[in-house]
């Protein structure tokens, strides 16, 4: 990962979900800035009843509040605390992302949690122990690993990779959604992705039985 970053100045006046992203930046990941939701329309008692996404496409945005601002991010990856700072005060309730690889890490995402707990549960029987890592919950249960990207194995293209049902493992030129940003199933009452396990926690090793599910092919 690339040089962890100082806080700066303007982690006093951020929203959540800046700090969300000062945070992220501080742990040396680089920072994708995310849609978020927008209320659409409102009840008789000013109750929102309606959301999409605050990108162009609205209501018929497929992942609303889950896809990067930028159509070319990957050009556009933060990394100083004071773009975060303009940015996130200019549009404080942006969603937050990181974009995964080998100078951040990678992240194993496992979103069949309830709808297909037989495959998740395969998966973790091919996995083994899972150390202790960062992990991020949405608000549909979704889970989200991170760990370091694997010492000695290429970095070259290698693309993120279906490892099952609703089970990605993310590589290169991706990102993945972080907390506190209002995961894409906004309409429950608790919204936020959350942390079960913060980025204070230092990033585990990946298990190596995820190098060879994920086809990271060894340097020679």
């Amino acid at each position: 990962m690339f040089t962890k970053q100082k806080p700066g100045r303007v982690n006093a006046d951020l929203s959540d979900t800046g700090r969300g992203a000062l945070e992220a930046l501080v742990h040396g990941w680089g920072v994708v800035p995310v849609h978020c939701v927008v209320p659409v329309e409102e009840d008789a008692d000013g109750e929102v009843t309606t959301w999409c996404c605050s990108c162009k496409r609205g209501e018929d945005c497929p992942t609303p509040g889950g896809h990067p601002l930028f159509e070319n991010w990957e050009q556009k990856i933060i990394e100083t605390a004071d773009e975060i700072g303009e940015l996130w005060t200019e549009y404080p309730v942006l969603n937050v992302g990181v974009r995964t690889g080998v100078r951040h890490g990678v992240a194993l995402q496992i979103e069949g949690v309830w709808e297909d707990p037989l495959s998740v549960i395969s998966l973790r029987e091919q996995i083994g122990f899972v150390p202790r890592t960062p992990k991020a919950i949405s608000c549909s249960d979704a889970e989200t690993y991170f760990f370091l990207y694997p010492h000695g194995y290429s970095c070259q293209e290698m693309p993120s990779i279906s490892l099952g049902p609703d089970v990605t493992l993310r590589q290169d030129h991706d990102y993945v959604i972080l907390p506190p940003s209002v995961a894409e199933n906004f309409m429950v009452e608790d919204e936020e992705w959350v942390w079960e396990v913060g980025l204070d926690e230092p990033l585990a090793e990946l298990p190596e039985a995820l190098v060879g599910l994920g086809g990271l092919p060894h340097e020679v």
